[in-house]
């Protein structure tokens, strides 16, 4: 359940950082994705077996595709590239991710991603700063993702 609305979101961080339709947003990187893919095929995998998902072809990734970028590639992706608010917003969400997809995880550390998953909430919610086309569903649910890790019971009880 967590990965669904996670990937959910993801996707529509993609369409807001790389759909031609907000290029003219401060978040939308479209002009400068040959910068971004420049820098992104520097990139690899720790192991030889598995390599990076093709960044042209973004809007077709698979949600395992979409995982790893989010949690391991967009920090150092983006760094430089993006507006540093933004770039902020995107780390903040990286954060969450990281703590929500632990094999295990404390109280505290669940705490800790919903206070972040509020915050991002909170400035995806800012309509002069994101377009209103973000402000989702999917958007939303992002900030109940901690209520559905106590549910399954994946807490470690320090």
């Amino acid at each position: 359940m967590c990965s669904t609305y996670s990937v959910s979101v993801c996707k529509t961080f993609l369409k807001a950082l790389f759909s031609k339709a907000y290029k003219d947003r401060p978040f939308n990187l479209y002009d400068r994705f040959a910068e971004v893919k420049a820098r992104y095929d520097e990139f690899t995998l720790l192991h030889g077996k598995q390599s990076l998902p093709n960044l042209d072809k973004w809007s077709k990734w698979k949600a395992d595709q979409i995982r790893v970028f989010f949690l391991y590639l967009i920090v150092p992706l983006f760094r430089g590239i993006l507006d540093t608010y933004y770039y902020q917003v995107l780390c903040k969400f990286n954060k969450a991710l990281l703590l929500i997809f632990k094999s295990s995880i404390s109280p505290a550390e669940i705490m800790a991603a919903e206070d972040l998953l509020l915050q991002v909430h909170g400035e995806i919610s800012n309509r002069e700063k994101w377009d209103i086309v973000f402000c989702t569903l999917n958007m939303h649910d992002m900030i109940h993702l901690p209520d559905l890790i106590w549910q399954v019971n994946h807490v470690v009880h320090i």
